[in-house]
């Protein structure tokens, strides 16, 4: 018992060799202390040489296999002694799982000095995960242990990225136990980067700030690295692994360098400062020139040297804002804190690549503990910097509110002063409607007077005339039509406003069509004796609901529009005819054809016709007439043809039209 502890506690012995690595009842041995190196410059040496060469001196480490950087090829030599309670079989377990290169040669035959009593054992990441006895993210191999000795390991490595080495002796409990723990960290590793690099871009798809894409493509860069770095797409992949680990390590740290200067450059805003912008720009342009010398892997220098450089340009230019920090908002401290972190994580990665500080799984993972650091204060950062965003959008909604609010108080009193100015209007309009209407009243009134008059002599005329009735008879009867068609006239214009409103309602009655009809055109006969009217009756007896006055004031109407747009000597033809539940009145008069236009537009309020120069009137006759057709449901329209034009009159027949005042009366 004494001898393992002075063994595990003082691995060299006095002449400067080294201990034997001592397996007893524990489960995990580092290998750390008990390797010797040599450093085969030409790289070409193989085992026989090696143990047959009289210039070869194996070299005591203290710790670990630090070689740096170069193309040399590194031989390590161990010696592992096993007691009673460790088990026949060790694991070998190396890393980091990046090195290109790692032979093992374990001795299995009693003479260590000859090759052939060792068996010969590829590794390293070029080597498919296939071919290799364990499917592991690092590199495991199965060490037969000598029971009378111990037995001695060599492991020549061989890499064009930095050359380090380190491992531990398991057994296959041991094993099991840290590759858990491995998979556990490396896998909640990965599943955080992935996270959080959906999360970003999520997050720019909302605000379209590229500082989120940027960050988010930095994280997966790091998801990249660590993926190849942790052995873990041997898992992933196995198939390919061997080809894409070494390219995705050094793309995965390139790339990161490249987007960290970036993202450094839209978190300060270096446009600010044209020089530090334009150095920026160069050390980028270094560290995108970075990436074509992965295929040589000389990344693991220049990634942390640029890195460096744009953290220091930084650092010099913003220095009194770095003094006072007061002068950061809260999320470009946070990025600065992370940038720090980074900056030292790169410095010890570049101190490593050169083999300058002693290697250990710590300072192998320095980088990915830091960034877990940097992805929690940069998302911090980028939270600030939302809630920054939310909080201007807010108080941009607000302005725009108050904006909205003080256009629409501003709308409100122009729309108060424009319905001001329309009562104003509309009161104005009604007191001249009724100026107007008490007008007509007091015309109608002194109208009345001297046609009463008139009517009162024309019967005395009529009763001193008895002995010669005939001689005055015409005219006195042309006298008196004219004087009952101007009371109705007067009568109607009366009631102009209330025949164009529908909803007040006209008092109907039953009448006979044809004789009513036949009146009409006997009065207009008496009216204009020169003239002749041919009227057409319709066979049968056919009765209207209508209001006859009304009705006989659109008749007479389209009566003297005929007689007034007639060509002289023409007739005017008025026929009644019985089409399905409709009285059809056509009144047809040879004139000037009218124009396409001119039907519909004729009966609009105050519209004349072309051929209206030389005649009275004031455009009201066919609106009015459409007026009340429209309240006997009916329907009047005017159309061109051959030589005349048509007035054609459709009302429905008593029976129909009562039908139809049913089914209005009862919506």
């Amino acid at each position: 018992m004494l001898l393992l502890l002075v063994c595990a506690l003082v691995p060299f012995r006095a002449d400067g060799t080294v201990m034997p690595i001592v397996l007893a009842g524990g489960s995990s041995y580092d290998i750390s202390g008990h390797m010797e190196q040599f450093v085969d410059e030409t790289g070409t040496m193989t085992l026989e040489g090696l143990l047959a060469g009289k210039a070869v001196r194996f070299v005591p480490i203290s710790n670990n296999v630090e070689a740096g950087k170069g193309h040399q090829a590194v031989w390590v030599r161990m010696r592992v002694m096993r007691t009673s309670p460790f088990p026949g079989q060790a694991w070998l377990q190396l890393y980091p799982s990046y090195l290109e290169n790692v032979t093992l040669y374990e001795q299995t035959g009693s003479d260590p000095t000859q090759a052939a009593s060792y068996r010969r054992t590829s590794l390293g990441a070029i080597v498919p995960a296939a071919e290799r006895p364990l499917v592991h993210p690092e590199f495991v191999a199965p060490i037969v242990l000598k029971p009378d000795g111990p037995g001695t390991i060599y492991l020549c490595v061989r890499s064009n990225t930095t050359l380090m080495l380190a491992g531990a002796l398991h057994t296959l409990p041991g094993l099991i136990s840290c590759t858990s723990k491995i998979t556990i960290i490396d896998g909640g590793y990965l599943i955080m980067t992935l996270v959080l690099t959906v999360v970003n871009v999520l997050i720019f798809l909302r605000l379209r700030d590229s500082i989120y894409l940027i960050f988010a493509f930095w994280v997966l860069s790091l998801f990249c690295s660590a993926l190849a770095s942790s052995g873990m797409i041997t898992l992933v992949l196995p198939a390919v692994s061997h080809r894409i680990l070494v390219p995705l390590y050094g793309a995965g740290l390139g790339i990161g360098g490249l987007l960290l200067i970036a993202l450094a450059m839209t978190m300060f805003e270096t446009k600010r400062v044209p020089r530090l912008h334009h150095a920026l720009l160069l050390v980028l342009g270094g560290a995108l020139l970075a990436l074509f010398f992965v295929p040589v892997a000389t990344y693991g220098e220049t990634v942390p040297f640029f890195s460096n450089a744009a953290f220091l340009l930084l650092f010099f230019v913003y220095r009194p804002e770095f003094r006072e920090t007061t002068t950061f908002e809260s999320g470009r401290m946070f990025f600065l804190i992370a940038y720090i972190f980074t900056f030292l994580a790169y410095t010890v990665q570049f101190l490593l690549a050169f083999g300058w500080i002693a290697m250990n799984w710590w300072w192998i993972n320095t980088l990915y503990f830091v960034s877990i650091v940097d992805m929690v204060l940069m998302f911090l950062a980028f939270l600030n910097r939302l809630h920054m965003a939310e909080m201007e959008m807010v108080n941009l909604a607000k302005g725009a509110e108050q904006k909205a609010m003080q256009l629409a108080s501003e709308m409100t009193l122009q729309l108060r002063e424009r319905e001001n100015r329309l009562e104003l209007a509309l009161a104005a309009k009604k007191i001249t409607l009724e100026q107007q209407q008490r007008l007509i009243e007091m015309l109608s009134h002194e109208y009345r007077t001297p046609l009463t008059v008139i009517r009162g002599n024309i019967d005395i005329i009529e009763i001193m005339e008895e002995d010669n009735p005939e001689k005055y008879r015409n005219n006195l009867n042309a006298i008196q039509i004219s004087i009952d068609r101007l009371i109705e006239i007067m009568d109607v214009s009366l009631e102009q406003n209330r025949i164009a409103d529908k909803e007040n309602g006209v008092d109907f009655e039953r009448i006979l069509l044809e004789p009513f009809l036949a009146l009409q055109v006997a009065d207009a006969r008496i009216f204009w004796p020169r003239l002749v009217f041919n009227h057409a009756e319709a066979q049968g007896e056919h009765y209207l609901l209508c209001n006859p006055q009304y009705l006989k004031t659109a008749i007479f109407n389209l009566l003297d529009n005929a007689r007034k747009y007639s060509i002289p000597d023409s007739p005017i033809e008025v026929k009644c005819s019985i089409e399905g539940d409709d009285a059809v009145i056509r009144i047809e008069n040879q004139t000037a054809a009218l124009a396409m236009e001119e039907p519909e537009v004729l009966f609009e309020k105050y519209k004349r016709g072309r051929n209206s120069a030389n005649t009275s009137g004031a455009g009201i006759g066919l609106w009015l007439i459409r007026q009340i057709i429209g309240q006997h449901n009916g329907s009047v329209t005017l159309e061109h043809r051959d030589s005349g034009v048509v007035a054609t009159v459709r009302l429905p027949l008593a029976d129909q039209a009562e039908v139809n005042s049913s089914s209005l009366n009862n919506q």
